[in-house]
Formats: structure tokens, C-alpha cells, sequence
């Protein structure tokens, strides 16, 4: 199929991509909003914005703009571009778990192929079903299994340290994220890693009597 150009406002892709790396959605999303959302009725077809829209779906999601994530995923997982399908629909279904459509999160993994990302998108089930202990299983067997899927492994990582967190673990919760945050550094699960981390610090520390 061919592809559209679609004609637009001028952005600074490296610039937005650098934002996001720094886990600065706000900036993501006025960056690309204006130039990407007006557009969401043709990204199911190949064209020059879908990498914009992709990162701006995905920056929508981070920033915890769920809704806004959740229609980005249904405009963009019609594309049959494999790599931006994959993260329509995982952010679909993420989006479904935040808003407690768990039947409608199971479903969307259904149509997901990729084995990490169903590993991934079932340990957040079992969060969002108070099962921390079968999560972090879950969790655990996809870093053996995917060791060296750099998509998958900082955010499962650091989805364990959430995990820990939940379980009252706080020492294990603050050493997974300070691991997160190093080997991940310069990237946007690095960044949240870090913020973690230090909200973990602000909480386990006793104040001064």
C-alpha cells in the first residue's frame, strides 16, 4: 500500500524523543498533540506520522492519561505495521486494567502473539487482581525467558519494584528500582525508576522525633 504523506505543523522528533527518554510526557504531548491527534482517523494506514503518533499514544499512557491512551490504541491498532500494532494493543489492554475492564484487557491479549507482552500484560492482570505474589512469578519467569528483550525486560522490571511495593517490601521494592535505575539509565523506565525509588525513600524514612 502506498504511503500518505500527510502534510503538517513542523516538530522536533529527536526533541520529543529525547523528552520522552527523560520521561518528560508533558512536553511529549504538547510537542505532538497538535501535529499527530488531529490526524488519528488515518493511522491505520502506512504514513509519516505514525511514529509520532505511536510515541504520543504512549506518552499519553505514561503521563497517566489513560483515556486519551486507550482511543490513540484503537486508531493505531489497525496499522499493519507489526511493531506499532504490538504497542497499540498492549496499551490498549493497560488501558483497560486501569480503568477495571479486566474482561475487555484479557480479550485484547487474545490478539497478542508476542510471548513477552503476554507475559507482561498477564503479570499486570494479577496486580490489578490483588495476586502480587502470582505477578511477580509471572514477572520472574518472563526476565528467564527474555532475558535480552530490551523492550520488555526495564518495564517488567520495574513493574517488580511496584510489585514489592504492594507487598510491603520496601527493601526489596527501593533495591529493584535503584537496579532499574541504573542499568536503564538514559531511558524513560530509567527516569521512573529513579522517581520511585526516591518516593520509596521518602516513605520508609522515619521522621525526626
Amino acid at each position: 500500500m502506498e504511503r500518505l504523506n500527510i502534510q503538517h505543523s513542523e516538530y522536533d522528533e529527536t526533541l520529543a524523543r529525547q523528552n520522552f527518554n527523560e520521561a518528560d510526557y508533558a512536553a511529549v504531548i504538547t510537542a505532538l498533540e497538535p501535529v499527530a491527534a488531529p490526524v488519528a482517523d488515518y493511522m491505520g494506514l502506512p504514513n509519516n506520522l505514525q511514529n509520532a503518533f505511536g510515541l504520543l499514544m504512549n506518552a499519553y499512557y505514561r503521563n497517566g492519561d489513560r483515556a486519551k491512551a486507550y482511543e490513540a490504541a484503537l486508531k493505531l491498532k489497525i496499522t499493519k505495521d507489526p511493531a506499532l500494532k504490538l504497542s497499540a494493543l498492549t496499551l490498549q489492554a493497560l488501558s483497560s486494567i486501569a480503568a477495571g475492564s479486566l474482561a475487555e484487557a484479557e480479550a485484547v491479549c487474545s490478539e497478542i502473539s508476542n510471548p513477552a507482552a503476554k507475559l507482561y500484560l498477564q503479570a499486570s492482570l494479577q496486580r490489578a487482581r490483588q495476586q502480587p505474589e502470582a505477578a511477580i512469578q509471572t514477572a520472574v519467569e518472563l526476565i528467564a525467558d527474555h532475558p535480552n528483550d530490551m523492550l520488555w525486560m526495564p518495564l517488567t522490571e520495574l513493574l517488580c519494584a511496584e510489585l514489592y511495593l504492594d507487598l510491603g517490601m520496601t527493601n526489596s521494592a527501593e533495591a529493584t528500582a535503584r537496579q532499574t535505575e541504573t542499568f536503564y539509565a538514559g531511558t524513560s523506565i530509567g527516569k521512573e525508576a529513579q522517581v520511585l525509588r526516591q518516593n520509596i525513600k521518602q516513605l520508609t524514612e522515619q521522621p525526626e522525633e
